[in-house]
């Protein structure tokens, strides 16, 4: 969001939910990877108590279709995260708070809505992940309408009141006669 209240713009927006989705997909994809790594590495020990012996097993017969739904997962988060970057752009654009709110609600329902079906299954809970990132992309538009425009090249820009751009010194001005 700190970003956004320096470069206001929709490409900046969605740089913004790229990124925050990018961390997360890295953070989540390392610790996938350390939890494969320590069950492959109890393979053909004799001393596995109990409990690491039963993840082993449930690990190793899942199906490999449960790799693609975290692809799907992640395509779907991903999404999710751009569309409600845009949406908290909009909010620090327009400085009003209900942009943001949208954002807040899209990402209680997905989360929301993700813990409450895992009961149902890997399936169910990526569907209902990829429709509400759907639904948010489709909301995009109208937070790309809704964006203010940035004025036409050539136009001048007015200048904040307290700048760090350099003013003319009193011996820079011209003079006088």
């Amino acid at each position: 969001m700190l970003a956004l209240w320096r470069r206001r713009t929709v490409r900046e927006a969605v740089v913004t939910g790229l990124g925050h989705g990018g961390v997360e997909a890295l953070i989540l994809g390392a610790v996938v990877l350390v939890a494969a790594v320590q069950l492959a590495s109890l393979r053909g020990l004799a001393d596995v108590p109990a409990a690491a012996q039963q993840a082993l097993t449930h690990f190793e017969a899942s199906p490999d279709r449960y790799a693609l739904a975290g692809v799907v997962e992640r395509l779907s988060a991903m999404t999710a995260h751009v569309a409600m970057s845009c949406w908290v752009g909009l909010a620090v654009v327009r400085r009003t708070p209900w942009p943001w709110l949208v954002a807040v609600g899209l990402h209680t329902a997905l989360d929301a809505g993700a813990v409450g079906l895992m009961s149902h299954g890997v399936a169910v809970v990526e569907g209902w992940c990829a429709v509400v990132a759907l639904s948010a992309a489709a909301s995009v538009v109208l937070v790309v309408r809704g964006w203010p425009s940035p004025p036409p090249v050539g136009v001048a820009q007015s200048t904040p009141a307290v700048s760090l751009a350099r003013r003319p010194l009193a011996l820079d001005a011209p003079d006088e006669v």
